[in-house]
């Protein structure tokens, strides 16, 4: 199985270099990685209290966040090193101001492994949430420096609980620790004989909740609302722009804010041409009439998490995609979300829905439905605000739970 696997890993890296000619994605991901030992012996001082993050994407890394803050703050002497696998997370926090260097993870070949840590040689290694690379855990294992994983979460349908799993599951079993998001996840792990486990919670909840608190304006924002209803819908893809491009003449007195989950300029003019001459763009918009716009075009990165503030109702993406943008920041607003059928994945979505603060649609009509009810019932359009909210003041807290676990390595 070791030889498939680095057959694999191997064939991946040809793929991806080829594969760069023609994506802008695989040739950032390739680049990144050239003479990655040289610029890595460069960049870190020699220590022996290097602490090693790792976050697959951005996603990861809003999840790990608080931790690593934590620990800059709580152990200043410590450096910290941050990779990242994929290039939408390298390139947006490459500048990180806590982390000390930040550099994609090499390719996970047995030679790369070994470089990595002769260079590194990091007190402790904390994944965050799902990333197991098989030659870098191994490397760690025989030099046993201690491996944690935080906002850990596991699904059955996952290779590691399958009958021909053994050889993914030997790989797990040598992780110092889990921090986990759900009991799921710590039932499944339970089930094939690891207990090293404690249930956290996910520390993206205490990051959203401290967001959230931090107030930020958006004047022309406001203006463009004109005191009117509103249904920001965030993290929009094709599809979703198109359905809710569709609903629009239903709603002719509530007002949309878009906020495309890519803002290249080749999208927001796809998006632009869609929705016409009902929409107006965030960053070309001062000098334009808005009363005859309902459609508000963002263009800008960095706003979404703070404009929920000013929404009634929320809408996200992808959920008639791989799977929903997160609904964390509307929740803690107050505010109640909408999604397409492929939320699973998510437990706070899956809590949620059943606790009917956020609400699954399966196609436009239902959008419709869900959408009027809630315009037309002010208490039960709060009511379900409220059970968003204090979810997530019940959930917060994960970060200090983790925290309490991780003393014992970092000290």
């Amino acid at each position: 199985m070791t030889i498939l696997y680095n057959f694999s890993i191997w064939f991946l890296g040809l793929f991806l270099t080829l594969a760069a000619r023609f994506s802008h994605k695989a040739r950032l991901w390739v680049d990144g990685r050239k003479s990655w030992s040289e610029k890595l012996s460069a960049e870190l001082r020699k220590s022996s209290s290097l602490i090693w993050f790792h976050a697959s994407s951005l996603g990861e890394f809003e999840q790990g966040r608080p931790i690593i803050e934590r620990v800059r703050n709580d152990y200043p002497n410590h450096q910290i090193l941050l990779t990242f696998y994929s290039p939408s997370g390298y390139e947006v926090r490459k500048d990180f101001s806590k982390a000390d260097y930040v550099c994609y993870l090499p390719l996970d070949t047995p030679g790369n492994a070994e470089k990595f840590l002769d260079i590194t040689r990091p007190k402790l290694a904390i994944f965050i949430r799902y990333e197991f690379w098989h030659n870098f855990l191994r490397a760690m294992f025989k030099r046993d420096i201690p491996v944690v994983t935080v906002s850990a979460i596991f699904r059955k349908n996952q290779i590691f609980f399958k009958p021909y799993g053994a050889w993914f599951r030997k790989t797990l079993r040598g992780i110092s620790y889990f921090f986990a998001q759900n009991q799921v996840s710590l039932d499944l792990l339970d089930s094939i004989g690891i207990t090293n486990t404690v249930l956290s919670g996910d520390t993206r909840l205490d990051r959203v909740w401290e967001a959230v608190q931090k107030k930020r304006e958006f004047p022309f924002v406001k203006k463009f609302l004109a005191g009117k209803m509103c249904l920001m819908a965030g993290s929009t893809w094709p599809y979703d722009n198109k359905l809710l491009n569709g609903i629009l003449p239903e709603f002719p007195d509530l007002k949309f804010v878009i906020v495309p989950h890519h803002v290249d300029d080749a999208n927001i003019r796809r998006t632009m041409d869609l929705f016409g001459d009902r929409a107006v763009l965030y960053t070309q918009g001062e000098d334009q009439d808005l009363q005859e716009k309902q459609v508000l075009v963002v263009d800008t990165m960095g706003m979404l998490a703070y404009l929920y503030r000013l929404a009634d109702l929320t809408y996200i993406g992808e959920g008639f995609g791989k799977g929903i943008h997160s609904i964390l920041e509307p929740a803690a607003f107050g505010i109640p979300v909408f999604f397409g059928p492929n939320y699973h994945k998510f437990q706070e979505a899956v809590d949620l829905v059943e606790r009917r603060g956020v609400f699954c649609v399966k196609d436009r009509t239902q959008l419709i439905e869900v959408i009027r009810y809630f315009v037309n019932n002010e208490e039960e359009r709060q009511g379900a605000g409220r059970i968003c909210r204090d979810y997530i003041i019940e959930k917060k807290g994960a970060t200090e739970k983790v925290m309490g676990g991780l003393k014992e390595f970092l000290e």
